[in-house]
C-alpha cells in the first residue's frame, strides 16, 4: 500500500511516516498544493492520502 502526506509541516509529515511505515505502507511526502497535485500529474497513484485540512482551502473536494 503506498499513501501520500500532505502537509506544510514538515515535523508532521516525519510523524505521519513514521506512523505509517511501520505498519508496513510505503509513504511519499508533499509540503504544498503544487506539489501534491504535480505527483498526481505524473501517474503516482495512491491507496492513502492524508491531506492537512487548512490546505484545502482553495481547492475543490
Amino acid at each position: 500500500m503506498r499513501a501520500l502526506i500532505v502537509d506544510d509541516s514538515r515535523f508532521v509529515r516525519s510523524d505521519l511516516r513514521s506512523l505509517l511505515e511501520g505498519k508496513g505502507i510505503e509513504c511519499a511526502e508533499a509540503a504544498d498544493d503544487p506539489a501534491d497535485i504535480e505527483m498526481l500529474r505524473r501517474g503516482a497513484a495512491f491507496a492513502l492520502a492524508l491531506l492537512e485540512w487548512n490546505m484545502l482551502g482553495g481547492m475543490e473536494v
